[in-house]
């Protein structure tokens, strides 16, 4: 039985009307501490898948890298020129799916399992630490490392083009 359809409950107002009188229970507090500890190792865990798919990106990015350096070091020739055009191709391939995996890790991952700054967030301590923490990878590591990923791979796109 759905008591939500069976009354016509509005979330709305039961937010306004109930949320008042439980949101200081210990019961309700200890909840919303466990939900929200369940969503941050969530992000942490997608934090890895993204960290791993990234890496296995810059991988096949350092391979071509290498076939750049051995197709450099050959004569000027039309096959040196295709050579170069399709790693140019396939780093701008890489390069795409570098940027697609980044964005859906944003839009699926980090923006929908980060809590905001308030609430239990604010009075739990390992919650704060474990979001800070969190949010200090995302900024300091992920975004950065992803950010100059992009700007190498427009680099060799941009070399494979002009020699």
């Amino acid at each position: 039985m759905n008591l939500h359809i069976q009354f016509d409950f509005d979330a709305v107002s039961l937010n306004e009307n109930i949320l008042p009188h439980i949101r200081g229970d210990a019961w309700f507090q200890e909840a919303e501490a466990m939900r929200i500890i369940n969503e941050l190792v969530e992000l942490k865990e997608r934090m890895d898948r993204f960290d791993d798919e990234k890496a296995r990106l810059i991988q096949e990015f350092v391979l071509l890298l290498g076939q750049q350096a051995r197709l450099l070091s050959r004569p000027i020739s039309a096959g040196r020129t295709r050579g170069l055009a399709k790693l140019g191709d396939s780093a701008f391939d890489l390069k795409r799916w570098l940027q697609v995996a980044y964005r859906s890790f944003l839009r699926r991952s980090y923006k929908p399992y980060l809590p905001p700054e308030t609430g239990c967030v604010m009075r739990d301590a390992l919650v704060r630490e474990m979001r800070n923490n969190l949010v200090n990878r995302f900024e300091s590591v992920i975004k950065p490392d992803v950010e100059q990923c992009l700007g190498v791979h427009n680099a060799f796109i941009r070399r494979c083009q002009e020699t």
